[in-house]
């Protein structure tokens, strides 16, 4: 899909600057920085540790304990539905919330709400 694509752009620009040391790859601190920064620009939450890990895992597939470019671009349909199902469940949070507050189902919240 046309998303994919973008996001794929988006990694490939990202990637160097993030790559602080200059190794050619990603350690886990500078993936961390890289992946919350990511997550804000596509308006989703933080990433906690467990969702930290998992995206680690999945793009880590030589087990090297760091992310090349060319195995975060091979993997990205691996990572992309991670990054988006969190924001998708908070998005579903919010608006379970928002319906619970909503007394008379108007779509709105009055103060006395």
């Amino acid at each position: 899909p046309s998303e994919i694509k973008l996001f794929k752009r988006e990694l490939r620009n990202l990637f160097h600057l993030y790559d602080t040391d200059d190794s050619g790859n990603l350690d886990v601190e500078e993936m961390r920085i890289f992946i919350n920064d990511l997550r804000k620009s596509l308006h989703l939450p933080q990433v906690d540790d467990n969702i930290f890990s998992k995206l680690f895992r999945a793009l880590d597939k030589d087990s090297s304990q760091v992310i090349e470019l060319d195995e975060m671009l091979n993997n990205i349909t691996a990572i992309y539905p991670i990054v988006v199902e969190s924001g998708e469940e908070l998005n579903e949070k919010i608006k379970d919330d928002f319906e619970e507050m909503d007394f008379d189902d108007s779509g709105f919240l009055e103060r006395e709400e």
